[in-house]
C-alpha cells in the first residue's frame, strides 16, 4: 500500500520520511513504512490531503469529519460539515459515510446534504436522515446514490435541515473526496 499526500501550502523545506525536502503544495507518494513513521499530529499539521493508493481502493481521501465526538443535533439548523472542493478546474467526486444514534425519540432533526453538479450551477439536495426518528442506531434513511461528481470550487455541505423540538441524537458524517 502507498500513500499520496499533499504538503500544506505555505510550508517550506519540510523533510519527510523519504529523506527529501518539500515545499507547500507538493504531492508526494510514501510507502507504508515511510507513512507509518508519521504521528497523527504530524499528518494533520503537514498535509492538506492524504489518500491511500493501491489495494483497489476508490482513490477518495477523508476531507471532513466530525471525529469521534460526532455532532449533537440542536434546536436550530446549523451546518454540520462543509468540504470546499479544490478550485482547480478539474471534476471532483465525493462519497458520504453517515450514521447516528437517537438516545431519545426525536421530533424534528432531519439531516440533508447539498452540493453543486459538475455544470457549476445546478444545486443537488439529498435528504440523508429523516426527522422524527425513534431511539436506536440509524444509518442512511435515504441519501445520495453512491459517489457523486461535483464542480470545482464549490461546497459539499451536510446540514441539519430541521430543528429538534424533542428528543436527542448524535450523528457522525464523513465526507470522502478527491
Amino acid at each position: 500500500m502507498t500513500w499520496q499526500v499533499t504538503v500544506q501550502s505555505g510550508l517550506r523545506e519540510i523533510v519527510l520520511p523519504d529523506g527529501l525536502r518539500y515545499q507547500g503544495g507538493a504531492v508526494v507518494v510514501l510507502d507504508d513504512a515511510q507513512y507509518g513513521q508519521l504521528s497523527a499530529n504530524a499528518v494533520a499539521t503537514l498535509f492538506s490531503s492524504v489518500s491511500q493508493l493501491g489495494g483497489g481502493g476508490s482513490g477518495l481521501a477523508l476531507q471532513e469529519t466530525t471525529g469521534i465526538d460526532g455532532f449533537a443535533l440542536t434546536d436550530g439548523t446549523p451546518n454540520i460539515l462543509t468540504w470546499t472542493v479544490p478550485d482547480d478546474g478539474a471534476l471532483h467526486r465525493f462519497d458520504l459515510a453517515f450514521n447516528g444514534v437517537v438516545t431519545s425519540d426525536l421530533t424534528g432533526g432531519g439531516v440533508n446534504m447539498q452540493c453543486t453538479a459538475p455544470d457549476g450551477e445546478t444545486q443537488l439536495y439529498f435528504a440523508i436522515w429523516d426527522a422524527n426518528s425513534p431511539s436506536g442506531v440509524h444509518g442512511f434513511e435515504s441519501g445520495p446514490p453512491g459517489i457523486i461528481a461535483v464542480a470545482p470550487g464549490t461546497d459539499v455541505t451536510v446540514y441539519q435541515a430541521e430543528a429538534v423540538t424533542a428528543g436527542a441524537a448524535t450523528v457522525w458524517p464523513e465526507i470522502w473526496g478527491s
